[in-house]
């Protein structure tokens, strides 16, 4: 396995770094609601997942428990915001919890029962695509390559990605555990080079792994026909990387999320810099 290696990506942009993070500030407001509710104090619990839900509104936990702690508190105008909020983001919970016994003879509750139980029914529309040999892979994401029939599968605990081709031979794009790669996470295929991107951080379930891998933060270019890791973008080591998404724009941008830093990396077709925004 041989790459060309960028230099190590450097933060740019003041604003990037002093944004507010939404995410962590959602996630101290819940772990406060959690101990509050291990001390019995409803009120502040519900305080705090408020505002969990405010900054974070699409995170479903937090929508739900929102509608939970107002069902335990008897607050019918509460609930019925929060289930109406919960049923937007196209989700179904289970009304039959006992929390929801003070508003459940309102006429408000059948109907939106109904919505609920509806969003929880199963959908049997799946049909069998293709199966994977090898148990051990701890798949993260998966590409599907029309043009060749193979599929793409990425491996935290391997560090590498796995392809079944058409005919269907399966096999490790490169070695399982190679030196510099870590948890292979997210994977996007790009047909027009024939290139694969993946991000790669360093999961507690990698083989192998030492806290010192949670820092790594890198994002691959490989050839998709041979495996070949032709570019590596590193992020320097500041803090713990969970590169976990890519989105591909129409002109050949990268685009990167990394779940612990309130960031997006932007990879311009030059593929000479990779900016924060």
């Amino acid at each position: 396995m041989s790459c060309r290696t960028s230099p190590a990506i450097q933060p740019q942009g003041a604003a990037s770094r002093n944004a507010a993070d939404s995410s962590a500030l959602a996630r101290q407001a819940w772990a406060r609601a959690v101990r509050a509710l291990q001390s019995q104090n409803l009120q502040a619990a519900r305080d705090d997942v408020e505002l969990a839900h405010r900054v974070w509104p699409v995170q479903p936990r937090y929508a739900w428990t929102r509608a939970i702690l107002a069902g335990r508190a008897s607050d019918t105008a509460a609930t019925h915001r929060a289930l109406a909020d919960y049923l937007k983001l196209g989700l179904g919970g289970d009304l039959s919890a006992p929390a929801f016994n003070a508003v459940r003879e309102l006429s408000w509750f059948a109907a939106m029962k109904a919505v609920h139980d509806t969003l929880r029914t199963p959908l049997a529309r799946s049909t069998l695509a293709t199966t994977f040999a090898d148990s051990t892979i701890w798949p993260e994401a998966v590409e599907y390559d029309a043009r060749s029939g193979a599929y793409y599968l990425t491996s935290v605990r391997h560090g590498t990605i796995y392809v079944r081709t058409r005919d269907g031979a399966q096999r490790w794009l490169w070695r399982r555990n190679a030196p510099g790669v870590g948890s292979v996470l997210a994977l996007r295929l790009d047909p027009r080079r024939g290139v694969l991107w993946a991000t790669s951080s360093g999961a507690p379930q990698l083989d192998g792994y030492v806290a010192a891998d949670s820092a790594r933060g890198t994002i691959l270019m490989v050839r998709a026909s041979d495996g070949e890791i032709l570019r590596r973008w590193d992020i320097p080591a500041n803090t713990p990387h969970a590169l976990g998404d890519i989105a591909l724009g129409p002109e050949g941008d990268v685009f990167v999320t990394d779940s612990n830093e309130p960031v997006l990396y932007w990879l311009p077709p030059t593929l000479d810099t990779l900016p924060k925004k």
